[in-house]
């Protein structure tokens, strides 16, 4: 019987790195909630590929369900909605050591005192920063994750099936969404080596941008183009020497 208010940080719907796959206790909370119609057309997955170098295996799986994050959050958010939770999007928030949270980018809104607060922002998430027992510490060699969509998969990749591709580097999954989209999630270390040699793993662009005004004055550098679609240069690239 307590009033709820939903704090997000993006503009729904919106994109996010992740592997996409529900496991069965994800699905069953969901089925407790009285949600189950969220996840009424998500792609029920039967089986995992595992492929490293010529070695394949493949497990039979139960239970779970692929969506994208686009869809599965902003539906989420609307079923809260629809059950009573008061939303803010496009705000972000900070939780101080005695529990009251301030919101960031929303004029005129006081620290907020709540009987219990959720924080759920994520791997770079930094809610929690004020909170010392919660900051982040990453460890040295952590590995980096990197995720896209892919129009066209790399190997076979039949409707129902999570394909992992496995080195002693990091993995790179795959698996088709409800949309019929390729959602692609990979982790790595921050270096990959070849022939013995260690290549970077860094953020890069295939093309940047610099503008000058009449009086020859750069107006802005290094700017990657961006798409109407959303898409921009800017990639996560290995550079190899040369």
């Amino acid at each position: 019987g307590r009033s709820t208010l939903v704090i997000e940080r993006s503009a729904m719907p919106r994109d996010k790195v992740c592997g996409c796959c529900l496991a069965p206790r994800g699905v069953a909370a969901l089925h407790e909630a009285g949600m189950a119609g969220v996840i009424d057309d998500a792609v029920p997955m039967r089986s995992v590929e595992l492929r490293s170098g010529d070695r394949r295996a493949t497990l039979q799986r139960s239970g779970y369900a692929v969506m994208s994050r686009a869809c599965l959050d902003a539906r989420l958010l609307n079923a809260a909605s629809e059950s009573g939770a008061e939303r803010l999007l496009g705000v972000s928030a900070r939780v101080t050591p005695d529990g009251v949270v301030r919101l960031q980018g929303e004029p005129g809104q006081g620290p907020i005192r709540a009987h219990a607060v959720i924080v759920a922002d994520g791997l770079s998430g930094r809610s929690l920063d004020g909170v010392e027992p919660m900051r982040w510490r990453l460890r040295r060699g952590s590995l980096q994750g990197i995720g896209t969509t892919l129009s066209r998969p790399p190997c076979p990749l039949p409707r129902g099936r999570l394909v992992m591709l496995l080195n002693p580097l990091g993995y790179l999954g795959l698996v088709r969404t409800e949309s019929g989209a390729i959602d692609a999630a990979a982790a790595g270390e921050g270096a990959t080596v070849l022939s013995g040699r260690i290549t970077p793993l860094r953020s890069t662009s295939a093309l940047i941008l610099s503008s000058t005004n009449a009086n020859r004055e750069k107006i802005y550098i290094q700017q990657p183009p961006i798409a109407a679609s959303g898409y921009s240069s800017q990639a996560i690239h290995p550079h190899f020497p040369h």
